[in-house]
């Protein structure tokens, strides 16, 4: 791990030299919406910040903040044990996202438990003088979930675990987010609630049509500072980057019993603005 991030340090060291400009620093936590969506995720993100930025991303299908994951042959360990906390060391962090909080919940992990979880990324991020942004449940579209919608979903996406009503299910999504909203207040963090409209069929991932609006939407946040501008032109993150962002596995995940070491740097480019991204 540590041979992958002095790699991708050097690489952002050599690329500023003569530069003058450091890039700012961003950090994105979720789980499968930001996995699905990693190239819009990471334009959205880099063109927020100007269009030059270092991104950690710790995300995947099924991430768990506190716990260990498995989808079918696929580990990850936790956000919290993640490599990106010793990735980022003593690193300034200009701004970090927390987003997809709700897996925890199908695992079995009560509302306390998930919101003592946030809180602990939240504080570690906020200690490296990040500016948060934390994105809320999208609790609109999950009540009008039908019962058997919920029965379906969960078949499908969580087989293997814990088994609620639907109304119990609900009202566990309720706690948590009526918790993120005061752990917002808590760390000064800026407030995202979904839009019904990101959803469709799907009530927990963002529908691929409305992707590129909803993490505009979300990074609206993302400024260097009071007065900075955004990118004159959009990021634009091209296919081949793009197609090993979607395909690479975090840092100490596991597949098919083989363990990934290191965070790895993916360095997307348009015409004018650069981004390098390390998955965790």
């Amino acid at each position: 791990m540590a041979e992958a991030a002095a790699v991708g340090r050097t690489r952002a060291s050599t690329e500023l030299a003569g530069s003058g400009a450091a890039r700012p620093v961003g950090v994105v936590v979720g789980a499968s919406n930001v996995s699905r969506g990693i190239g819009q995720v990471v334009a959205a993100a880099a063109t927020a910040l100007g269009g030059r930025a270092d991104l950690h991303v710790a995300a995947g299908r099924g991430r768990s903040f506190g716990l260990d994951s498995r989808v079918v042959v696929r580990t990850l360990p936790s956000v919290l044990a993640s490599t990106l906390w010793r990735t980022l060391e003593a690193t300034p962090v200009a701004h970090a996202l927390i987003t997809d909080v709700g897996n925890d919940l199908m695992y079995g992990q009560s509302p306390d438990t998930v919101l003592a979880w946030v809180d602990a990324a939240a504080a570690r991020l906020r200690a490296h003088g990040a500016r948060l942004t934390l994105v809320r449940l999208p609790m609109v579209r999950l009540r009008r979930l039908h019962p058997f919608g919920y029965e379906c979903m969960r078949a499908l996406l969580f087989p293997r675990h814990v088994r609620f009503s639907w109304a119990e299910a609900l009202r566990r999504a309720e706690c948590v987010d009526q918790g993120l909203a005061e752990l917002a207040r808590r760390h000064d963090a800026a407030v995202v609630v979904p839009e019904e409209v990101w959803y469709g069929v799907d009530p927990i991932h963002i529908r691929r049509a409305a992707a590129a609006a909803a993490w505009q939407h979300i990074f609206a946040a993302w400024t260097v500072a009071p007065s900075a501008v955004r990118a004159p032109h959009a990021t634009v993150v091209p296919w081949w980057p793009h197609l090993r962002l979607a395909c690479a596995l975090p840092a100490g995940a596991g597949f098919a019993g083989v363990r990934v070491r290191g965070a790895i740097p993916v360095r997307g480019r348009s015409v004018t603005q650069e981004v390098q991204v390390w998955v965790h």
